[in-house]
Protein backbone atom coordinates (compact mmCIF):
# COMPACT_ATOMS: atom_id res chain seq x y z
CA UNK A 1 0.00 0.00 0.00
CA UNK A 2 2.56 2.57 0.95
CA UNK A 3 4.41 1.84 -2.44
CA UNK A 4 1.50 2.57 -3.94
CA UNK A 5 0.91 5.70 -2.34
CA UNK A 6 4.91 6.73 -3.43
CA UNK A 7 4.39 5.65 -6.91
CA UNK A 8 0.95 8.02 -7.65
CA UNK A 9 2.69 10.86 -5.41
CA UNK A 10 5.81 10.63 -7.61
CA UNK A 11 3.43 10.34 -10.77
CA UNK A 12 1.28 13.63 -9.44
CA UNK A 13 4.45 15.60 -8.69
CA UNK A 14 5.91 14.66 -12.31
CA UNK A 15 2.99 15.92 -13.85
CA UNK A 16 2.67 18.91 -11.75
CA UNK A 17 6.04 19.42 -13.39
CA UNK A 18 5.59 18.98 -16.32
CA UNK A 19 2.52 21.11 -16.49
CA UNK A 20 4.48 24.08 -14.81
CA UNK A 21 7.38 23.81 -17.24
CA UNK A 22 4.83 26.15 -19.63
CA UNK A 23 3.62 28.27 -17.51
CA UNK A 24 4.71 31.80 -16.44
CA UNK A 25 7.10 32.01 -13.64
CA UNK A 26 6.29 35.24 -11.11
CA UNK A 27 9.17 37.37 -10.21
CA UNK A 28 8.92 38.90 -7.06
CA UNK A 29 7.85 42.18 -8.33
CA UNK A 30 4.61 40.35 -9.89
CA UNK A 31 3.88 38.11 -6.82
CA UNK A 32 -0.03 38.96 -5.67
CA UNK A 33 -0.09 40.48 -2.34
CA UNK A 34 -2.45 37.90 -1.13
CA UNK A 35 0.88 36.15 -0.58
CA UNK A 36 0.96 37.25 2.50
CA UNK A 37 -0.86 36.06 6.07
CA UNK A 38 -0.02 33.88 8.70
CA UNK A 39 0.20 30.86 7.36
CA UNK A 40 1.53 31.15 3.99
CA UNK A 41 4.82 32.45 4.68
CA UNK A 42 5.60 29.21 7.17
CA UNK A 43 5.32 27.44 4.14
CA UNK A 44 6.71 29.70 1.28
CA UNK A 45 10.06 29.67 3.25
CA UNK A 46 10.46 26.24 4.16
CA UNK A 47 14.12 24.84 2.38
CA UNK A 48 13.25 23.17 -0.52
CA UNK A 49 16.69 21.53 -0.26
CA UNK A 50 15.96 20.18 3.44
CA UNK A 51 12.40 18.73 1.97
CA UNK A 52 13.83 17.09 -1.25
CA UNK A 53 16.57 15.20 1.07
CA UNK A 54 14.37 14.40 3.46
CA UNK A 55 12.20 12.59 0.90
CA UNK A 56 14.97 10.97 -0.81
CA UNK A 57 16.45 9.84 2.41
CA UNK A 58 13.13 8.09 3.10
CA UNK A 59 13.77 7.76 6.59
CA UNK A 60 10.52 8.00 8.41
CA UNK A 61 12.12 9.26 11.88
CA UNK A 62 13.84 12.31 10.54
CA UNK A 63 10.80 13.08 8.60
CA UNK A 64 8.67 12.87 11.67
CA UNK A 65 11.32 15.26 13.35
CA UNK A 66 10.61 17.52 10.51
CA UNK A 67 7.48 17.93 10.66
CA UNK A 68 6.96 17.93 14.18
CA UNK A 69 8.35 21.40 14.83
CA UNK A 70 6.85 22.65 10.80
CA UNK A 71 2.90 21.65 13.07
CA UNK A 72 4.16 23.09 16.15
CA UNK A 73 5.47 25.97 14.27
CA UNK A 74 1.92 26.21 12.70
CA UNK A 75 0.03 25.35 15.90
CA UNK A 76 1.54 28.51 17.53
CA UNK A 77 1.14 31.16 14.54
CA UNK A 78 -2.43 29.96 14.11
CA UNK A 79 -3.50 30.26 17.86
CA UNK A 80 -1.37 33.78 17.72
CA UNK A 81 -2.81 34.59 14.11
CA UNK A 82 -6.13 33.70 14.69
CA UNK A 83 -7.33 32.92 18.17
CA UNK A 84 -7.18 29.05 17.55
CA UNK A 85 -5.55 26.56 19.74
CA UNK A 86 -5.59 23.26 17.70
CA UNK A 87 -2.90 21.86 19.93
CA UNK A 88 -5.61 19.51 21.93
CA UNK A 89 -7.52 18.37 18.76
CA UNK A 90 -3.66 17.81 17.06
CA UNK A 91 -2.22 16.20 20.15
CA UNK A 92 1.20 14.72 19.05
CA UNK A 93 0.04 14.02 15.12
CA UNK A 94 1.29 17.10 13.89
CA UNK A 95 0.82 16.14 10.31
CA UNK A 96 -2.86 17.07 11.24
CA UNK A 97 -1.96 20.86 11.83
CA UNK A 98 0.24 21.13 8.86
CA UNK A 99 -3.04 19.94 6.19
CA UNK A 100 -4.85 22.41 8.65
CA UNK A 101 -2.69 25.03 7.50
CA UNK A 102 -3.27 24.37 4.49
CA UNK A 103 -7.01 25.39 5.09
CA UNK A 104 -5.23 28.88 6.30
CA UNK A 105 -3.05 29.12 2.98
CA UNK A 106 -6.15 28.78 1.22
CA UNK A 107 -8.52 31.61 3.07
CA UNK A 108 -5.25 33.72 3.12
CA UNK A 109 -4.79 33.37 -0.68
CA UNK A 110 -8.58 34.47 -1.36
CA UNK A 111 -10.00 30.86 -2.07
CA UNK A 112 -13.87 31.73 -0.88
CA UNK A 113 -14.89 28.14 -2.12
CA UNK A 114 -14.26 25.22 -3.76
CA UNK A 115 -16.14 24.56 -7.02
CA UNK A 116 -15.92 21.58 -8.77
CA UNK A 117 -16.53 23.17 -11.79
CA UNK A 118 -14.93 26.62 -12.32
CA UNK A 119 -12.75 28.12 -15.25
CA UNK A 120 -9.10 27.67 -15.77
CA UNK A 121 -6.82 28.61 -12.91
CA UNK A 122 -4.55 31.68 -13.11
CA UNK A 123 -0.71 30.68 -13.99
CA UNK A 124 0.02 30.10 -10.27
CA UNK A 125 -3.10 29.47 -8.36
CA UNK A 126 -3.19 28.39 -5.02
CA UNK A 127 -6.29 26.07 -4.78
CA UNK A 128 -5.07 24.12 -7.77
CA UNK A 129 -1.69 23.65 -6.02
CA UNK A 130 -3.51 22.32 -2.47
CA UNK A 131 -5.64 20.02 -4.86
CA UNK A 132 -2.16 18.56 -6.38
CA UNK A 133 -0.55 18.60 -3.48
CA UNK A 134 -2.84 16.80 -1.11
CA UNK A 135 -5.00 14.73 -4.13
CA UNK A 136 -2.70 11.46 -2.95
CA UNK A 137 -4.13 11.55 0.58
CA UNK A 138 -7.91 12.88 -0.09
CA UNK A 139 -10.35 13.06 -2.69
CA UNK A 140 -11.54 16.53 -4.48
CA UNK A 141 -14.82 16.03 -2.55
CA UNK A 142 -12.86 15.26 0.54
CA UNK A 143 -11.00 18.62 -0.28
CA UNK A 144 -14.19 20.80 -1.06
CA UNK A 145 -16.25 18.95 2.02
CA UNK A 146 -13.26 20.51 4.38
CA UNK A 147 -12.66 23.26 2.89
CA UNK A 148 -16.42 24.47 2.32
CA UNK A 149 -17.48 23.52 5.92
CA UNK A 150 -13.94 25.81 7.21
CA UNK A 151 -15.28 28.53 5.40
CA UNK A 152 -18.25 28.35 6.99
CA UNK A 153 -16.99 28.28 10.48
CA UNK A 154 -17.10 24.56 11.17
CA UNK A 155 -14.96 24.22 14.84
CA UNK A 156 -11.14 23.45 14.88
CA UNK A 157 -11.99 19.92 16.64
CA UNK A 158 -14.71 18.50 13.52
CA UNK A 159 -12.49 19.14 11.07
CA UNK A 160 -9.26 17.91 12.52
CA UNK A 161 -11.40 14.67 13.39
CA UNK A 162 -12.37 14.52 9.64
CA UNK A 163 -8.75 15.01 8.67
CA UNK A 164 -7.77 12.44 11.07
CA UNK A 165 -9.88 9.47 9.78
CA UNK A 166 -8.56 10.44 6.18
CA UNK A 167 -5.27 10.39 7.34
CA UNK A 168 -5.75 6.85 8.89
CA UNK A 169 -6.52 5.10 5.31
CA UNK A 170 -3.35 6.45 3.49
CA UNK A 171 -0.79 8.97 5.43
CA UNK A 172 2.64 8.27 6.09
CA UNK A 173 5.29 10.64 6.98
CA UNK A 174 6.54 10.84 3.65
CA UNK A 175 3.54 11.23 1.71
CA UNK A 176 3.00 14.55 4.66
CA UNK A 177 6.24 15.70 3.73
CA UNK A 178 5.34 15.38 -0.17
CA UNK A 179 2.91 17.41 0.25
CA UNK A 180 4.41 20.40 1.28
CA UNK A 181 7.36 20.18 -1.33
CA UNK A 182 4.51 19.65 -3.81
CA UNK A 183 2.82 22.84 -3.12
CA UNK A 184 6.12 24.87 -2.88
CA UNK A 185 7.27 23.62 -6.33
CA UNK A 186 3.01 24.73 -7.71
CA UNK A 187 3.90 28.01 -6.21
CA UNK A 188 7.11 28.77 -7.36
CA UNK A 189 8.28 29.26 -4.34
CA UNK A 190 11.12 27.02 -4.91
Amino acid sequence: MKRIIFFLLLGSMALMMDAKASRPVLTETQAPATWQGIVTPIFQNLDPKKLKSLMSAEDPVAIQVYYKELGRQLIESIRKGYGKDISKEVGEQYELAILYGYLYFLQENGVKDIQLERPAPSPVDPLDCIVSAVSGLLSINEIQGIYNSFMAGATSASIIKTLKFALKRVATAWTILATVYSLGSCMDWW
